[in-house]
């Protein structure tokens, strides 16, 4: 941080701080986004150039936990939706190999199939049945 603060003149980079943490989150979950915030505020008050006040500590506490908290959520929101998607990659594979099956049952003509719809009229019908 101190070659930071020379480098561009402002002070702590407590922005890049909360970076870290939400990449920590968005990577490894809520645990790793505060495992990230104890080693920024263990950093800050090391670290610092001058004196960190407790209310400035307490608004960055505020902010990393928010940001951890929210990182995760869309980490699980993320995951849910893939899960979500192979699953429903899964059910149009087995709806497939299902109507494959069937479509070789309907047309192999060893019985008669027909189909209709609620008021009688003829879907579709197999030769067999013709």
């Amino acid at each position: 941080m101190f070659l930071f603060s020379l480098a561009t003149g402002q002070e702590a980079p407590i922005l890049m701080l909360l970076a870290a943490i939400s990449l920590s989150a968005w990577n490894g979950g809520f645990k790793h986004g505060l495992g990230a915030w104890i080693l920024a505020t263990s950093f800050l008050l090391v670290f610092s150039i001058e004196p960190i006040s407790w209310t400035r500590l307490g608004l960055f506490t505020v902010d990393s936990f928010l940001v951890a908290l929210i990182c995760a959520l869309l980490r699980h929101s993320r995951c849910k939706a893939e899960d979500a998607a192979r699953h429903l990659e899964e059910l149009q594979r087995a709806s497939a190999l299902s109507e494959t099956r069937f479509r070789r049952l309907f047309d192999a003509n060893m019985i008669g199939l027909v189909f209709s719809d609620p008021t009688g009229k003829i879907l579709n019908a197999n030769d067999y049945f013709l």
